[in-house]
Order: C-alpha cells, then sequence, then structure tokens
C-alpha cells in the first residue's frame, strides 16, 4: 500500500503533467499524452516522465521543429513550481509513440517502462 504522503505527491505531479500535456495537444501536432513511472522509495531518482506521439513521423516532425526541448521545458518549469528536481533528463525525460509501443510491447506501457 503506497503511503498517504506517496499519494499526495502522485496527485500533484499528475495535475502538473496533465497542465503539460493540454498545452503541447493543442500545440504539438500528433502530440498524444504524457505518462509517469516512478517507485516512491526512490524518488525522485526513480521518476520516468514518457511523453507519447501517436506515429513515428510525427514525432520526426515534432524534433524537427524543435518541439522536443519546449516539451522538456515546460515540463522541468512544472516540476520545479511543485520542487521536483530531475537529476538525469536523458534517462528521466523520454519520447515514445503510440506506434512503436503497439509494435515492440503489444501495446502494454507497463512492460515497456515499469
Amino acid at each position: 500500500m503506497a503511503r498517504k504522503t506517496d499519494r499526495k505527491m502522485d496527485r500533484t505531479l499528475v495535475a502538473a503533467l496533465t497542465r503539460v500535456c493540454e498545452g503541447a495537444r493543442e500545440s504539438v501536432p500528433g502530440f498524444a499524452w504524457i505518462t509517469h513511472f516512478v517507485d516512491y522509495k526512490r524518488f525522485p531518482e526513480s521518476l520516468l516522465i514518457v511523453c507519447v506521439f501517436e506515429t513515428e513521423a510525427q514525432w520526426q516532425a515534432a524534433r524537427v521543429r524543435k518541439q522536443d526541448a519546449r516539451l522538456i521545458a515546460s515540463i522541468l518549469k512544472e516540476l520545479e513550481a511543485i520542487d521536483i528536481r530531475i537529476g538525469d533528463q536523458r534517462r528521466q525525460l523520454l519520447f515514445d509513440t503510440e506506434e512503436a509501443c503497439e509494435r515492440d510491447s503489444n501495446g502494454n506501457w507497463v512492460r515497456r517502462y515499469g
């Protein structure tokens, strides 16, 4: 059973990521959603945030337009506002596609990252 403080932190984290997600869905073509995985016994080092695009082509187009950097900046700003610091952005902030997860992990995001 998760501790009460863990559940509260998770709700706060979800709210912050939802703000990023809503903004990105309006401004980044092909952006679908954000998810996260975390082990609160090793928080925040264990925090993994995944920004998901619908297709590989949409993800590549977003990279060309430097929208990945804008998404990372938005995530970091929201996390900072709730006093969470990411130590290793390359390991903890990832991008993926629904297309790749379906192809490689049979659509199972937990198996893919959990």
